[in-house]
């Protein structure tokens, strides 16, 4: 925990959203950084001699080198199945059009499974992968780069159960992925203190009376800004867009703006301006903003929640689709709130993941801040195409997750009982981990394979993803070059010959020379192309009641330059 609160470990995370390389490099060395602890987990281990060792995704190896060398059973308990980073769905810009073809390669299990054996064999701060498990006379690891994450093959292929704490009806679809683990529900810690205080229960009482729809604002520990989360609080407060019937039982009546409940709790890295603080004073009397920066307990607030803007978490979502109340997941976005936000948007129950600097971008679809549109998807009643809303989407998905719960809504039964039958009925010792293709033939075939596949990968990235897109960013250019530029001039012309400017020079212009062409009497006219010291001697020696004017050349007026006359033809 110390290593995720220093100044490099918070501007890491947050630059994290921006570059999928990042994320790769934090998800492939989350695993290495437990290293250190190896001798601890060792020697308790082999003084209180388990009955089976039950271990997360990020002490696998760990957990590998102490059951294969005390043999002492294991079992998986894996809050996140997935090996690769979920892609970016919010793929709005051209920048990220252009670059997801490297984001898709960058975010495989491949690529995260080759930088994760090059992080485990690096030895720059303690022991290397290899060196901890021969110190336990234990075989290695096979030497060399594998897009596959051979810790887990290894486990697959010796049959070590690997339980996975969340619900079949909340991944969907993405079920047929997930065949190698056991799947049994989410895990709800219940307490009799899961109530709320005085202050929340008095806002939320008020709202409701009111007949208002209320929204939650949470970013847990993610390094968003007080100032972020206030805008986008204010943004939801004072949108016409956000005007709703009022619910029962309040009696039927105009259109109410909604209630918001912020949590700024470890945000005050980026603070809040003077004017938006002064905005969410004037609201907090109105009972319509409430800004807190202590916690709340989500069991007892999420039930009466409409809407939730988060950053995607399990403990989060899951409360969320529990609950029944739809999801707009924003924030940092990293590593599993990717996962977890496509999750709820193939069910149907929420948005796709947006970045969080991207929620107060302007949405000309709806000619407001995109927060705002999104919140309208999320709060109205019916949708446009007779298709279900996402507030009637959350409503059925969390009625199917009580049913799949039966008698054990907290899910603390049911996990238990899975994992102690894993670990002592269904227990696996391992034995000889790594022991297969140790040759010489089959590491080269291995090797080969490998290459191979990552040729295969590049060409396939190159040809049939960057090239496509690149040409399209070519033909783009070429079009505003053969396209545009001439157009704009063409139009420019066009305008400047139908200003009204040029047409009241042009007419005073005519009206100048035909005044002269009647009399020259009453005016004379100064000759541009006459020699200065005769201009300036014409000019400064008017008749009486002669009236002198100006009258330039057509060819000069024109934008073309008259030919000036020879010394002979003057004279």
């Amino acid at each position: 925990m110390a290593q995720t609160r220093t100044a490099v470990s918070k501007l890491i995370t947050w630059e994290g959203q921006h570059y999928d390389f990042l994320q790769s490099l934090i998800f492939s060395a989350q695993e290495r950084n437990f290293f250190p602890s190896e001798g601890c987990f060792y020697h308790w281990a082999a003084e209180e001699r388990p009955d089976f060792i039950v271990f997360g995704f990020t002490v696998c190896h760990l957990a590998m080198i102490i059951g294969e060398a005390l043999g002492i059973p294991l079992v998986g308990f894996i809050c996140q199945p997935d090996h690769k980073i979920e892609e970016r769905r919010d793929t709005s810009t051209a920048v990220d059009q252009l670059l997801e073809p490297t984001r898709k390669a960058m975010n495989s299990e491949g690529f995260n499974a080759a930088l994760m054996s090059v992080m485990q064999q690096m030895s720059v701060r303690g022991q290397s992968l290899n060196c901890l498990r021969r110190t336990r006379g234990l075989i290695t690891i096979p030497a060399g780069l594998t897009d596959s994450m051979v810790h887990f093959d290894e486990l697959h292929e010796q049959g070590v159960p690997m339980v996975v704490p969340i619900s079949p009806v909340a991944v969907g679809n993405y079920l047929q992925q997930l065949q190698q683990y056991i799947l049994t529900d989410f895990v709800f810690l219940r307490t009799k203190g899961d109530v709320l205080d005085d202050e929340l229960s008095s806002f939320v009482k008020q709202a409701k009376d009111a007949g208002r729809r209320i929204l939650l604002i949470t970013f847990s520990s993610m390094p968003v800004g007080e100032k972020t989360i206030l805008d986008l609080a204010l943004q939801a407060c004072d949108s016409e867009l956000l005007l709703f019937p009022p619910k029962p039982p309040a009696p039927n009546g105009p259109k109410l703006p909604i209630a918001v409940i912020a949590m700024t709790g470890g945000q005050e890295h980026d603070r809040a301006s003077g004017e938006s603080l002064e905005r969410v004073q004037q609201l907090r009397k109105d009972g319509r903003l409430l800004v807190r920066s202590k916690g709340a307990s989500f069991a007892a607030l999420f039930p009466l929640l409409d809407a939730l803007i988060g950053q995607g978490g399990l403990g989060v979502t899951s409360e969320a689709l529990r609950a029944g109340v739809p999801v707009i997941t924003s924030g940092i976005l990293l590593l599993d709130q990717r996962w977890w936000a496509a999750r709820v948007k193939d069910l149907g129950c929420g948005s796709k993941p947006v970045k969080v600097d991207r929620l107060l971008k302007w949405d000309y679809s709806f000619d407001a801040p995109r927060v705002v549109g999104m919140l309208h998807k999320a709060l109205r009643d019916a949708s446009d195409d007779g298709e279900q809303t996402w507030t009637q989407r959350s409503k059925q998905v969390s009625s199917m997750l009580q049913r799949a719960a039966g008698d054990d809504p907290d899910g603390v039964i049911r996990n238990a009982k899975v994992v102690f039958k894993a670990g002592t009925e269904d227990a696996v010792i391992l034995e000889d981990c790594y022991a297969e293709g140790r040759d010489c033939c089959s590491c080269i075939s291995r090797q080969a394979r490998c290459c191979c596949r990552c040729i295969e990968h590049f060409l396939r990235c190159i040809f049939f993803l960057n090239l496509p897109t690149m040409l399209y960013v070519c033909v783009l250019f070429v079009a505003q070059c053969f396209c545009c530029l001439p157009c704009r001039h063409l139009c420019c012309n066009r305008r400047r010959a139908k200003s009204p400017a040029t047409k009241d020079e042009e007419e005073e212009d005519s009206s100048v020379s035909d005044s002269g062409l009647e009399s020259e009497s009453e005016a004379w006219f100064l000759d541009l192309n006459m020699p200065g010291a005769a201009r300036q001697q014409k000019a400064h020696t008017p008749k009486a009641g002669v009236v002198l004017k100006a009258s330039w050349p057509s060819g000069r007026r024109s934008g073309t330059r008259e030919k000036r006359p020879k010394a002979s033809e003057r004279a």
